[in-house]
């Protein structure tokens, strides 16, 4: 009997984010969806996660990023396909010892809840701003 090599791999990328789910259920609705040829992981409206193969991005602000990457982190970045342009986003990779205990990984994903959060809050503009005809 041969087997599928490509199914395999796929089914372990899904039983991976069947756990991840799991673990950050607690932040509210979760939902996984397929992006940048792996997963994005949203609390509401919020990318709060980014998996790819076995890396776990989180949303950073400057400080967190710094921190992480002093840790071994890696910036998460991709190529844009029609251009050919490199574009760096503001998501670093947890540490394997962060990815695989699951109270850190919670904590992670409740920080980059909280810093997705606050930087979509300050892009809302203000009712007041609109002046009425």
């Amino acid at each position: 009997m041969q087997r599928d090599f490509m199914a395999m791999t796929v089914h372990f990328e899904d039983l991976a984010i069947d756990r991840i789910e799991k673990i950050v259920a607690p932040l509210g609705r979760i939902r996984a969806t397929r992006m940048f040829e792996g997963h994005g992981i949203y609390a509401g409206l919020d990318l709060v996660m980014i998996v790819v193969g076995e890396r776990v991005y989180v949303k950073t602000d400057r400080e967190r990023a710094e921190t992480l990457l002093a840790m071994g982190g890696q910036k998460f970045e991709w190529t844009r396909p029609e251009t050919g342009d490199t574009i760096a986003m503001s998501y670093v990779s947890l540490p394997e010892s962060s990815v695989t205990d699951g109270d850190a990984l919670l904590a992670a994903a409740q920080i980059s809840l909280d810093i997705s959060a606050d930087q979509r809050r300050k892009k809302i503009k203000s009712p007041r701003r609109f002046a009425l005809s």
